[in-house]
C-alpha cells in the first residue's frame, strides 16, 4: 500500500533528520508521523474488512443465483400469458371469463369501485369519495365547500 510505505518514509527521514522530542517542533512533527502511523494501520485493516465483505458478498450472490435457478426453472413449464393465446392454464382461463362479461367479474368490479356520491350544496357538482370519511373531512374540490 503506496500510504504505508510514504509513512515510512516519513519515519525513516525523522530518524535520519534526528528529529527529536526534545524541542517543540520535534515534538510536533513526531507526533504527526505517528498519527499518520495509526492511520495507515486502520486504513489497512478497513481494506481487509473490505475484501472480506466482497468475497462474503460473492459467495451470497452465487447462492442467490442457484436459488433464482431452482425457483424460475420450475416456472417454464407455466404459461406466461403476454406471450401465448393458449386455453389450458388457469390463468388465461380466468381473463375469458373477464371478456365474457361474468358474473363475478362483474361484482369484482363493483365490489372495488365502491364510493359514497354527494351533490355539492353550493356548486351543484357531484362528487364521489370512497373510503370511510366523517361528515366535516369532506370538502368540494371545485368550491372548497363542506359537504353535508
Amino acid at each position: 500500500m503506496a500510504i504505508k510505505k510514504n509513512v515510512e518514509y516519513l519515519q525513516g527521514l525523522a530518524k535520519g533528520l534526528k528529529i527529536s522530542e526534545t524541542t517543540p517542533e520535534g515534538e510536533l512533527l513526531l507526533a504527526i508521523v505517528d498519527v499518520l502511523e495509526n492511520m495507515s494501520e486502520e486504513m489497512t485493516d478497513l481494506s481487509d474488512s473490505i475484501d472480506e465483505l466482497n468475497d462474503y458478498v460473492e459467495e451470497i450472490d452465487t447462492d442467490l443465483m442457484g436459488v433464482e435457478e431452482d425457483l424460475y426453472d420450475d416456472d417454464e413449464d407455466e404459461c406466461d400469458c403476454d406471450e401465448c393465446d393458449c386455453d389450458d392454464c388457469d390463468c388465461c382461463e380466468d381473463d375469458e371469463d373477464d371478456e365474457e362479461g361474468g358474473e363475478e367479474g362483474e361484482e369484482d368490479a363493483e365490489d372495488d369501485l365502491a364510493y359514497d356520491e354527494y351533490e355539492c350544496p353550493q356548486c351543484h357538482e357531484k362528487v364521489c369519495f370512497s373510503g370511510e370519511f366523517s361528515d366535516e373531512e369532506l370538502v368540494c374540490p371545485s368550491c372548497g365547500a363542506k359537504l353535508k
